[in-house]
Parts: structure tokens; C-alpha cells; sequence
């Protein structure tokens, strides 16, 4: 049982380190564009002529294709990705150690989650035979 709780814990603490990652990838992911964006974008509009004084960053589509081209900001989108992809996988293991602990603990017969007494009824049945209906409530034998 307690290996159990070792490798839960141990995926909880990786699951930990990875959602730090995560949010540094992200970062990283951000930051990326923003650069690409800010500094090259407008140069290369400018260069392929599709620069507005209206709009000097370009439409929404043009900015993405521009991302989407440059190899940088696709790798820092891919560690984004991965790292997702193992988060996923990491709270799938943590779920199944989880299942797994509480399927030996009712095979052992630790499971108390089904027997939970209710502290407001007796807990043994110790029927008192002075205890009981009277022949005034039924009546008598026949």
C-alpha cells in the first residue's frame, strides 16, 4: 500500500515540475512573438509591400502566416505542446495509481468508504424481548 502512495506522490511532484515548465514555455512561446512581431513583422511587410498606414502590423491572417512560417516561435510552440501532451499523460498515471490503491485496499478489506457507521443509529441489534407491543394495542391471541 504505501508503494502505492510513493508513486502517487512522485507523480504529483513531477506533474508539479512540469506545470512550471509549462508556464515557462509559454512564456518563452510569448515572448518569441512578441519580438517577431514587433521587430520583424513590420520590416518585412514593408518589403513585401503590404504595410497600411491603417494597419502597420498587417490583418490577423498575415501576422499568422508569419508566425506560423518562422522556425523559432514554432519550436517554442512545440515544447508548449509536449509539455501538455506529458501533463496529460502524467495525471492519467496519477489517476491510475489512485484507482489502483483503493482496488488492493478493498481486496484487503480496508475499504471503510462502504461500511461508514451512522454515528445516530446503534451499532449492534440487541433486540429486548420486554420490548415490544402489548395485547391492549393488537389485542388478544385468538
Amino acid at each position: 500500500m504505501a508503494l502505492f502512495n510513493m508513486a502517487y506522490l512522485d507523480t504529483t511532484r513531477c506533474l508539479a515540475k512540469l506545470e512550471y515548465e509549462l508556464i515557462q514555455a509559454k512564456t518563452k512561446a510569448n515572448s518569441v512573438r512578441a519580438i517577431l512581431l514587433l521587430d520583424r513583422l513590420p520590416a518585412m511587410l514593408q518589403a513585401k509591400g503590404l504595410a497600411t498606414t491603417r494597419s502597420p502590423l498587417g490583418s490577423e491572417d498575415i501576422r499568422q502566416a508569419f508566425l506560423d512560417s518562422d522556425p523559432e516561435y514554432l519550436q517554442a510552440l512545440e515544447l508548449v505542446n509536449q509539455t501538455q501532451c506529458y501533463i496529460a499523460a502524467l495525471e492519467g498515471q496519477k489517476r491510475a495509481f489512485e484507482n489502483a490503491y483503493n482496488a488492493v485496499k478493498k481486496m484487503l478489506g480496508q475499504d471503510t468508504s462502504m461500511q461508514r457507521q451512522n454515528p445516530n443509529l446503534p451499532t449492534t441489534y440487541n433486540p429486548s424481548p420486554t420490548v415490544g407491543p402489548n395485547e391492549s394495542y393488537w389485542g388478544a391471541q385468538r
